[in-house]
Protein backbone atom coordinates (compact mmCIF):
# COMPACT_ATOMS: atom_id res chain seq x y z
CA UNK A 1 0.00 0.00 0.00
CA UNK A 2 0.59 3.34 -0.84
CA UNK A 3 2.03 5.70 -2.82
CA UNK A 4 1.84 4.36 -6.35
CA UNK A 5 5.02 2.58 -7.25
CA UNK A 6 5.82 3.99 -11.01
CA UNK A 7 7.14 0.39 -12.17
CA UNK A 8 3.19 -1.34 -11.10
CA UNK A 9 1.68 -3.14 -13.96
CA UNK A 10 -0.64 -4.94 -11.51
CA UNK A 11 0.56 -8.52 -12.14
CA UNK A 12 -1.38 -10.56 -9.47
CA UNK A 13 -4.53 -8.39 -10.44
CA UNK A 14 -4.92 -6.85 -7.04
CA UNK A 15 -4.19 -3.40 -7.72
CA UNK A 16 -3.22 -2.91 -3.90
CA UNK A 17 -0.40 -0.21 -4.53
CA UNK A 18 -3.41 1.70 -5.39
CA UNK A 19 -4.35 4.51 -2.32
CA UNK A 20 -2.49 7.20 -0.03
CA UNK A 21 -2.86 4.90 2.98
CA UNK A 22 -3.67 1.64 0.97
CA UNK A 23 -5.78 -1.02 2.52
CA UNK A 24 -5.56 -4.98 2.83
CA UNK A 25 -5.60 -6.81 -0.41
CA UNK A 26 -8.63 -8.22 -2.00
CA UNK A 27 -10.79 -8.51 -4.90
CA UNK A 28 -10.92 -5.23 -7.18
CA UNK A 29 -13.05 -3.69 -9.86
CA UNK A 30 -10.93 -1.58 -11.97
CA UNK A 31 -13.10 1.17 -14.08
CA UNK A 32 -12.04 2.20 -17.27
CA UNK A 33 -8.95 1.23 -19.51
CA UNK A 34 -7.42 3.99 -18.35
CA UNK A 35 -5.53 7.02 -19.57
CA UNK A 36 -1.98 7.69 -18.31
CA UNK A 37 -1.69 8.33 -14.52
CA UNK A 38 -0.26 11.95 -13.26
CA UNK A 39 0.96 12.43 -9.85
CA UNK A 40 2.97 15.66 -8.83
CA UNK A 41 6.06 15.46 -7.41
CA UNK A 42 7.05 17.71 -4.66
CA UNK A 43 4.24 19.77 -2.62
CA UNK A 44 1.55 22.79 -3.96
CA UNK A 45 1.87 25.49 -3.47
CA UNK A 46 5.38 26.13 -4.72
CA UNK A 47 7.38 29.14 -3.74
CA UNK A 48 8.99 30.58 -6.53
CA UNK A 49 11.80 33.57 -6.62
CA UNK A 50 11.00 36.16 -9.92
CA UNK A 51 13.37 35.71 -12.40
CA UNK A 52 15.34 32.00 -10.74
CA UNK A 53 14.61 29.15 -12.67
CA UNK A 54 12.26 26.55 -11.58
CA UNK A 55 12.03 23.05 -11.96
CA UNK A 56 8.39 21.20 -12.98
CA UNK A 57 8.27 17.57 -11.68
CA UNK A 58 5.23 14.78 -12.51
CA UNK A 59 5.13 11.23 -12.43
CA UNK A 60 3.51 9.90 -15.30
CA UNK A 61 3.09 5.99 -15.69
CA UNK A 62 0.34 4.16 -18.20
CA UNK A 63 -0.48 0.48 -17.44
CA UNK A 64 -1.80 -0.55 -20.48
CA UNK A 65 0.62 1.53 -23.05
CA UNK A 66 3.70 3.45 -23.09
CA UNK A 67 3.66 7.35 -22.37
CA UNK A 68 4.06 9.31 -25.89
CA UNK A 69 3.77 12.80 -24.24
CA UNK A 70 3.51 15.08 -20.93
CA UNK A 71 2.88 18.70 -21.32
CA UNK A 72 2.43 21.40 -18.82
CA UNK A 73 0.56 24.67 -19.30
CA UNK A 74 1.40 27.62 -17.58
CA UNK A 75 -1.48 30.02 -16.31
CA UNK A 76 -2.00 33.42 -14.49
CA UNK A 77 -4.30 33.32 -11.68
CA UNK A 78 -7.13 34.32 -14.52
CA UNK A 79 -6.19 31.03 -16.04
CA UNK A 80 -5.10 32.74 -18.91
CA UNK A 81 -2.33 30.96 -21.27
CA UNK A 82 1.22 31.97 -20.38
CA UNK A 83 3.42 29.54 -22.28
CA UNK A 84 3.20 25.64 -22.90
CA UNK A 85 6.52 23.62 -22.18
CA UNK A 86 7.55 19.93 -22.67
CA UNK A 87 8.19 17.80 -19.91
CA UNK A 88 11.06 15.20 -20.28
CA UNK A 89 12.09 11.82 -18.64
CA UNK A 90 15.43 11.51 -20.81
CA UNK A 91 18.03 12.36 -17.95
CA UNK A 92 18.33 16.02 -19.43
CA UNK A 93 15.96 19.52 -19.24
CA UNK A 94 16.78 19.31 -15.62
CA UNK A 95 15.81 15.10 -15.47
CA UNK A 96 18.07 13.41 -13.15
CA UNK A 97 17.33 9.76 -14.19
CA UNK A 98 16.04 8.89 -17.60
CA UNK A 99 13.32 6.26 -17.54
CA UNK A 100 12.16 6.36 -14.41
CA UNK A 101 8.30 8.13 -15.00
CA UNK A 102 9.19 11.32 -13.35
CA UNK A 103 8.82 13.92 -16.15
CA UNK A 104 10.41 17.20 -15.89
CA UNK A 105 11.55 20.53 -17.43
CA UNK A 106 12.75 23.78 -16.55
CA UNK A 107 11.27 27.12 -16.60
CA UNK A 108 12.96 30.95 -15.71
CA UNK A 109 10.09 32.59 -13.65
CA UNK A 110 8.82 36.06 -14.79
CA UNK A 111 9.67 39.07 -12.81
CA UNK A 112 6.59 39.62 -11.61
CA UNK A 113 5.72 36.58 -9.58
CA UNK A 114 2.13 37.45 -8.65
CA UNK A 115 1.40 33.29 -8.87
CA UNK A 116 0.35 30.65 -11.23
CA UNK A 117 -1.19 27.84 -12.08
CA UNK A 118 0.13 24.56 -14.09
CA UNK A 119 -1.98 22.00 -16.01
CA UNK A 120 -0.38 19.05 -16.99
CA UNK A 121 -1.50 16.72 -19.84
CA UNK A 122 -0.10 13.35 -20.91
CA UNK A 123 -1.15 10.89 -23.41
CA UNK A 124 -0.09 7.38 -24.45
CA UNK A 125 0.70 5.89 -27.71
CA UNK A 126 -2.87 4.60 -27.52
CA UNK A 127 -4.15 8.06 -28.05
CA UNK A 128 -5.66 7.86 -24.49
CA UNK A 129 -5.23 11.21 -22.66
CA UNK A 130 -5.58 12.91 -19.04
CA UNK A 131 -5.56 16.82 -17.86
CA UNK A 132 -4.96 17.64 -14.28
CA UNK A 133 -6.15 21.01 -13.69
CA UNK A 134 -4.08 23.34 -11.13
CA UNK A 135 -1.40 20.53 -10.14
CA UNK A 136 0.50 23.11 -9.19
CA UNK A 137 0.64 26.45 -8.04
CA UNK A 138 3.35 28.74 -8.02
CA UNK A 139 3.54 31.52 -5.71
CA UNK A 140 5.54 34.40 -5.64
CA UNK A 141 8.45 35.03 -2.77
CA UNK A 142 7.09 36.62 -0.11
CA UNK A 143 7.86 40.54 1.23
CA UNK A 144 6.82 40.15 4.39
CA UNK A 145 7.16 37.35 6.77
CA UNK A 146 4.89 37.75 9.99
CA UNK A 147 4.88 35.32 13.26
CA UNK A 148 2.18 34.19 15.77
CA UNK A 149 2.83 33.03 19.00
CA UNK A 150 -0.53 32.82 21.30
CA UNK A 151 2.45 32.25 24.24
CA UNK A 152 4.09 35.97 23.39
CA UNK A 153 3.51 38.00 26.82
CA UNK A 154 5.49 40.90 26.82
CA UNK A 155 2.89 42.87 26.13
CA UNK A 156 4.00 44.46 22.13
CA UNK A 157 2.55 43.10 19.64
CA UNK A 158 4.36 43.82 15.72
CA UNK A 159 4.58 40.24 13.77
CA UNK A 160 8.04 40.14 14.36
CA UNK A 161 10.37 36.82 15.97
CA UNK A 162 10.61 38.95 19.02
CA UNK A 163 7.23 40.33 19.49
CA UNK A 164 5.25 38.07 17.38
CA UNK A 165 1.41 38.68 17.21
CA UNK A 166 -1.01 36.63 19.39
CA UNK A 167 -3.80 35.58 17.03
CA UNK A 168 -3.66 34.80 13.49
CA UNK A 169 -6.41 37.17 12.33
CA UNK A 170 -3.99 39.83 13.56
CA UNK A 171 -1.76 39.22 10.43
CA UNK A 172 -4.55 38.16 8.07
CA UNK A 173 -6.18 41.91 8.42
CA UNK A 174 -2.68 43.61 7.81
CA UNK A 175 -0.77 41.26 5.37
CA UNK A 176 -0.58 42.14 1.87
CA UNK A 177 -0.45 39.34 -1.13
CA UNK A 178 1.79 36.74 -0.64
CA UNK A 179 2.82 37.66 2.00
CA UNK A 180 3.81 34.57 4.65
CA UNK A 181 2.12 34.01 7.60
CA UNK A 182 4.14 31.64 10.31
CA UNK A 183 2.54 30.17 13.65
CA UNK A 184 4.39 28.94 16.47
CA UNK A 185 3.04 25.58 18.35
CA UNK A 186 -0.22 25.53 20.69
CA UNK A 187 -3.56 25.64 20.51
CA UNK A 188 -5.48 28.83 19.23
CA UNK A 189 -9.29 29.22 19.92
CA UNK A 190 -10.15 32.18 18.10
CA UNK A 191 -11.59 31.89 14.50
CA UNK A 192 -9.76 33.07 11.29
CA UNK A 193 -11.56 34.45 8.98
CA UNK A 194 -9.72 35.01 5.83
CA UNK A 195 -11.79 38.10 3.75
CA UNK A 196 -9.29 39.22 1.21
CA UNK A 197 -5.88 38.31 -0.29
CA UNK A 198 -3.90 35.68 -0.96
CA UNK A 199 -1.21 34.29 2.27
CA UNK A 200 0.46 31.57 2.59
CA UNK A 201 -0.12 30.50 6.21
CA UNK A 202 1.94 27.73 7.88
CA UNK A 203 1.45 26.16 11.04
CA UNK A 204 4.26 23.79 12.76
CA UNK A 205 7.15 26.56 13.93
CA UNK A 206 8.39 26.25 17.68
CA UNK A 207 8.52 29.39 19.01
CA UNK A 208 12.41 30.35 19.92
CA UNK A 209 14.36 29.67 16.78
CA UNK A 210 11.22 29.57 14.47
CA UNK A 211 12.65 26.12 13.03
CA UNK A 212 9.72 23.88 11.56
CA UNK A 213 8.47 20.63 12.08
CA UNK A 214 4.66 20.11 11.85
CA UNK A 215 4.64 17.04 13.49
CA UNK A 216 7.07 17.68 16.68
CA UNK A 217 5.29 21.53 16.87
CA UNK A 218 1.88 20.92 15.97
CA UNK A 219 -0.38 23.64 15.81
CA UNK A 220 -4.00 23.04 16.37
CA UNK A 221 -6.86 25.65 15.30
CA UNK A 222 -9.60 24.56 18.00
CA UNK A 223 -13.58 25.51 17.54
CA UNK A 224 -14.16 24.88 21.21
CA UNK A 225 -16.98 22.99 20.05
CA UNK A 226 -19.03 26.23 19.14
CA UNK A 227 -17.84 28.07 16.14
CA UNK A 228 -16.12 27.64 12.46
CA UNK A 229 -12.24 27.64 13.01
CA UNK A 230 -11.63 28.85 9.52
CA UNK A 231 -14.37 30.89 7.33
CA UNK A 232 -13.13 32.17 3.84
CA UNK A 233 -14.71 34.43 1.58
CA UNK A 234 -13.17 36.82 -1.50
CA UNK A 235 -9.26 35.33 -0.67
CA UNK A 236 -7.51 32.66 -1.71
CA UNK A 237 -5.25 31.17 1.22
CA UNK A 238 -2.65 28.52 1.60
CA UNK A 239 -2.66 26.86 4.69
CA UNK A 240 0.18 24.22 5.27
CA UNK A 241 0.48 22.47 8.51
CA UNK A 242 -2.66 22.54 11.20
CA UNK A 243 -4.37 20.32 12.78
CA UNK A 244 -8.30 21.93 12.62
CA UNK A 245 -10.77 19.90 14.84
CA UNK A 246 -13.83 20.72 17.31
CA UNK A 247 -15.25 22.91 15.15
CA UNK A 248 -19.16 23.81 14.94
CA UNK A 249 -21.60 24.63 12.84
CA UNK A 250 -25.71 25.12 13.37
CA UNK A 251 -26.61 26.29 9.82
CA UNK A 252 -25.41 24.76 6.15
CA UNK A 253 -21.82 25.54 6.10
CA UNK A 254 -18.78 23.86 7.00
CA UNK A 255 -18.11 22.95 10.81
CA UNK A 256 -14.24 22.92 9.99
CA UNK A 257 -13.78 24.84 7.09
CA UNK A 258 -16.50 26.95 5.38
CA UNK A 259 -15.77 28.42 2.05
CA UNK A 260 -18.04 30.94 0.15
CA UNK A 261 -16.78 32.44 -3.05
CA UNK A 262 -13.09 31.58 -2.27
CA UNK A 263 -10.63 29.63 -3.15
CA UNK A 264 -8.39 27.46 -0.39
CA UNK A 265 -5.01 25.47 -1.03
CA UNK A 266 -4.52 23.24 2.44
CA UNK A 267 -1.87 20.71 2.48
CA UNK A 268 -0.40 18.86 5.16
CA UNK A 269 -3.28 19.04 7.52
CA UNK A 270 -5.69 17.07 9.37
CA UNK A 271 -9.48 18.48 9.96
CA UNK A 272 -10.60 15.99 12.90
CA UNK A 273 -13.57 15.54 15.51
CA UNK A 274 -15.93 18.62 13.81
CA UNK A 275 -19.29 18.76 14.01
CA UNK A 276 -22.12 20.47 11.51
CA UNK A 277 -26.07 19.68 11.98
CA UNK A 278 -26.62 20.65 8.36
CA UNK A 279 -29.62 21.32 6.51
CA UNK A 280 -31.39 19.68 3.41
CA UNK A 281 -28.28 18.12 2.54
CA UNK A 282 -26.05 20.96 2.80
CA UNK A 283 -22.95 21.76 5.20
CA UNK A 284 -20.23 19.75 6.59
CA UNK A 285 -18.65 18.50 9.66
CA UNK A 286 -15.40 18.64 7.63
CA UNK A 287 -15.27 21.39 4.42
CA UNK A 288 -18.29 23.03 2.81
CA UNK A 289 -17.50 25.01 -0.44
CA UNK A 290 -19.75 27.14 -2.49
CA UNK A 291 -18.17 28.17 -5.05
CA UNK A 292 -14.55 28.75 -5.94
CA UNK A 293 -11.64 26.25 -6.13
CA UNK A 294 -10.10 23.87 -3.30
CA UNK A 295 -7.22 21.28 -3.30
CA UNK A 296 -6.35 19.21 -0.90
CA UNK A 297 -3.43 17.18 -1.19
CA UNK A 298 -1.51 15.20 1.98
CA UNK A 299 -4.47 15.65 4.59
CA UNK A 300 -6.27 13.20 6.55
CA UNK A 301 -10.29 14.56 7.33
CA UNK A 302 -11.18 12.44 9.77
CA UNK A 303 -13.94 11.63 12.96
CA UNK A 304 -16.01 14.29 11.31
CA UNK A 305 -20.17 14.44 11.72
CA UNK A 306 -23.15 16.19 10.34
CA UNK A 307 -26.37 15.01 10.55
CA UNK A 308 -28.33 16.77 7.91
CA UNK A 309 -24.94 17.45 5.41
CA UNK A 310 -21.84 15.74 4.25
CA UNK A 311 -19.51 14.31 6.81
CA UNK A 312 -16.37 15.07 5.46
CA UNK A 313 -16.96 17.75 2.08
CA UNK A 314 -19.61 19.13 0.71
CA UNK A 315 -19.02 21.21 -2.21
CA UNK A 316 -20.76 22.86 -4.84
CA UNK A 317 -20.43 24.84 -8.12
CA UNK A 318 -16.81 24.56 -7.96
CA UNK A 319 -13.91 22.90 -8.93
CA UNK A 320 -11.80 20.50 -6.48
CA UNK A 321 -8.96 18.22 -6.32
CA UNK A 322 -7.78 15.69 -3.96
CA UNK A 323 -4.55 13.98 -3.89
CA UNK A 324 -2.92 11.41 -1.26
CA UNK A 325 -5.72 12.27 0.94
CA UNK A 326 -7.67 10.12 3.63
CA UNK A 327 -11.50 10.05 4.20
CA UNK A 328 -12.08 7.76 6.99
CA UNK A 329 -14.79 7.53 9.83
CA UNK A 330 -16.86 10.43 9.16
CA UNK A 331 -20.70 10.67 9.72
CA UNK A 332 -23.56 12.19 8.05
CA UNK A 333 -26.19 11.90 4.68
CA UNK A 334 -22.97 10.83 2.68
CA UNK A 335 -19.01 11.22 3.27
CA UNK A 336 -18.54 13.72 0.33
CA UNK A 337 -21.77 15.14 -1.59
CA UNK A 338 -21.19 17.14 -5.20
CA UNK A 339 -23.07 19.24 -6.87
CA UNK A 340 -22.43 20.96 -10.28
CA UNK A 341 -18.26 20.43 -9.17
CA UNK A 342 -15.33 19.52 -11.41
CA UNK A 343 -12.50 17.99 -10.38
CA UNK A 344 -10.15 15.00 -9.46
CA UNK A 345 -9.54 12.75 -6.85
CA UNK A 346 -6.34 11.21 -7.29
CA UNK A 347 -4.71 8.42 -5.20
CA UNK A 348 -6.75 8.43 -2.15
CA UNK A 349 -8.57 6.66 -0.02
CA UNK A 350 -12.28 6.80 1.42
CA UNK A 351 -13.08 3.75 3.59
CA UNK A 352 -15.50 3.47 6.82
CA UNK A 353 -17.68 6.15 6.34
CA UNK A 354 -21.06 5.93 7.55
CA UNK A 355 -22.09 6.43 3.76
CA UNK A 356 -20.88 6.86 0.42
CA UNK A 357 -20.56 10.06 -2.21
CA UNK A 358 -22.62 11.49 -4.73
CA UNK A 359 -22.31 12.88 -7.58
CA UNK A 360 -25.24 15.51 -8.95
CA UNK A 361 -26.24 18.08 -11.54
CA UNK A 362 -23.33 17.15 -13.90
CA UNK A 363 -20.31 16.69 -11.81
CA UNK A 364 -17.54 14.95 -13.94
CA UNK A 365 -15.26 13.93 -10.46
CA UNK A 366 -12.46 12.25 -11.91
CA UNK A 367 -11.32 9.51 -9.21
CA UNK A 368 -7.95 7.97 -10.20
CA UNK A 369 -5.52 5.00 -8.63
CA UNK A 370 -7.94 5.38 -5.49
CA UNK A 371 -9.45 3.03 -2.89
CA UNK A 372 -12.94 3.23 -2.16
CA UNK A 373 -13.83 0.48 0.23
CA UNK A 374 -17.21 0.04 2.90
CA UNK A 375 -18.25 3.61 2.85
CA UNK A 376 -22.36 1.54 2.83
CA UNK A 377 -23.88 3.28 -0.62
CA UNK A 378 -22.90 5.92 -2.77
CA UNK A 379 -24.34 7.46 -5.56
CA UNK A 380 -22.75 7.29 -9.09
CA UNK A 381 -23.68 9.31 -11.99
CA UNK A 382 -21.04 7.76 -13.81
CA UNK A 383 -18.63 5.08 -13.32
CA UNK A 384 -16.86 5.62 -16.67
CA UNK A 385 -14.97 8.60 -15.01
CA UNK A 386 -13.00 5.86 -12.55
CA UNK A 387 -9.78 4.60 -13.66
CA UNK A 388 -7.46 2.16 -11.65
CA UNK A 389 -9.49 2.46 -8.54
CA UNK A 390 -10.72 -0.29 -6.38
CA UNK A 391 -14.66 0.34 -5.26
CA UNK A 392 -15.49 -2.53 -2.36
CA UNK A 393 -19.24 -3.13 -0.43
CA UNK A 394 -20.04 0.62 -1.78
CA UNK A 395 -22.56 0.28 -4.48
Amino acid sequence: AGNPDPGYNDLDDTRNDMGAYGGPGGTSYAYGDGPPVVELVGTTPHIVIAGDTDIIQVRVWDVLGTVSSVQAEIQEAEETPITSITLYDDGTHGDEVAGDSIYTNVWVTPLDPAGYWIDVTAEDNNASSVTINNILRLVGVSADIFYVDHSNNTGTEDGSMAFPFTTIQQPVDLAGSYDTIRVAEGTYFDPVNFHRRSFVVEGGFNNVAWERDIELYPTILDGSNSHTPVTIGGASPIMDGFIIQNGWSDHQGGAAIDINGGDLTISNSIIQNNQGTGVDEWGAGGICINSGNLQVSNCQIINNHSPGGAGGLRAADCNIYLVNTLLANNSGQMVMHFNTVTGDIINSTITGNQEGFGFYNDSPIHVTNSIIWNNNHSYWNDLNHFSYTDIENDI
